[in-house]
């Protein structure tokens, strides 16, 4: 299972060595903001374990499809 993130981060912070902006997940919209990079992984962690949540067996990364068993 895959989520896939757009980070945009801020470049002033970025010069003085720091890590902070902008991440949204590109399926669903869901925004939020980092300051630092722990924020920012702690978004990531939660966003990815909640689609793998969400995703269940539909994502055919099992080989299954989500359809039901043939009889």
């Amino acid at each position: 299972m895959s989520v896939s993130v757009l980070l945009r981060l801020v470049s002033d912070t970025l010069t003085s060595g720091r890590v902070a902006g902008h991440a949204e997940v590109v399926e669903t919209g869901e925004t939020a903001m980092f300051k630092d990079p722990a924020e920012m992984l702690q978004f990531l962690r939660r966003v990815s374990t909640q689609g793998a949540l969400n995703k269940g067996d539909d994502d055919a990364s099992d080989g299954h499809d989500g359809s039901a068993p043939e009889a």
